[in-house]
């Protein structure tokens, strides 16, 4: 209910609506409304935002095995926000957002724990664990996630944790594309006219200015 008030499905649009329903259905049990309504919050969604109250949601809806929940925890000691930073806290969070595969992960959670794989923030730096989560990111995880298909490009065209493979690159910069992103475009398009001479490509990468 609260969510056809947020979207106005069926009834008149009426976000706080949404946000009273969100809060009512975590105090009564549900996770998915632990984390709509700390999203609400984290966001500055429709309210002011309010960290403290994002974060005592999010970990009411992550102890409950929810992970969106879990993710937007991560999120918050990744960046800081409202919490002394902490990456071994948000890897932690993240992981349990990302622990269900193939089911019910959390897409930019399962994209937020490679990065910190990739990175070794707050865990022992794995290459070839971060391709496993990007894989995971954009391929499995609904819906996919564009930047997690770029990361995925990116390693297969450099033989990074994975050994290299052109074509795979492109596939994966060309799923990119296809989810929005302007970088797996430019990937795609770049591979078309440098390695593939494929004209279309060159004519993309001039019309944007890049060629």
């Amino acid at each position: 209910l609260g969510y056809n008030y947020e979207k106005g499905q069926g009834v008149g649009r009426d976000p706080a609506k949404a946000l009273e329903l969100y809060e009512k259905g975590c105090a009564h049990g549900s996770s998915m409304g632990c984390e709509h309504a700390g999203d609400f919050y984290a966001e500055g969604k429709y309210t002011t935002r309010n960290t403290d109250k994002a974060k005592t949601l999010y970990e009411k809806g992550c102890t409950w095995k929810n992970s969106g929940a879990c993710a937007g925890l991560g999120d918050l000691y990744l960046k800081g926000d409202g919490v002394k930073q902490d990456f071994q806290q948000a890897f932690s969070y993240f992981s349990q957002s990302c622990d269900k595969a193939p089911d019910d992960n959390d897409n930019a959670g399962c994209f937020q724990l490679a990065q910190l794989y990739d990175q070794g923030l707050g865990c022992q730096q794995d290459k070839t664990e971060a391709v496993r989560l990007y894989r995971l990111a954009c391929y499995v995880v609904k819906p996919k996630n564009a930047e997690a298909c770029v990361k995925l490009a990116q390693a297969y065209q450099t033989g990074t944790g994975i050994e290299p493979d052109a074509n795979a690159a492109h596939e994966y910069f060309r799923q990119a594309c296809e989810l929005g992103s302007h970088e797996g475009c430019v990937g795609q398009y770049t591979d078309e006219c440098d390695r593939l001479k494929h004209p279309r490509g060159c004519e993309w990468l001039k019309k944007h200015g890049l060629y």
